[in-house]
């Protein structure tokens, strides 16, 4: 799963938004130690979100990170035949 909106983090931005950029930095990085950092800020943001910031940042995780439908449908096959032989 990838976002299809990749933002560069901004400590200076709304919660909401900050939420969104940390994230899709989460996703992307690599390392384990660095996406520990991320995961704790992110979680540190989402506990000062509002109800409706907190609606509106699971409507982003619904409607931005979506599986590659391609890679599902080749890891299905792949699956598939492993299964029939």
């Amino acid at each position: 799963m990838t976002p299809n909106t990749q933002a560069s983090p901004n400590s200076n931005a709304a919660p909401l938004d900050r939420a969104k950029q940390l994230a899709a930095t989460l996703l992307s990085e690599r390392g384990e130690a660095s996406g520990a950092l991320v995961a704790r800020e992110l979680h540190q943001v989402l506990r000062i979100l509002d109800g409706s910031d907190r609606h509106g940042f699971q409507r982003y995780l619904a409607s931005e990170f979506q599986p590659d439908t391609a890679a599902l449908r080749a890891a299905a096959g792949t699956l598939s035949c492993r299964h029939q032989r």
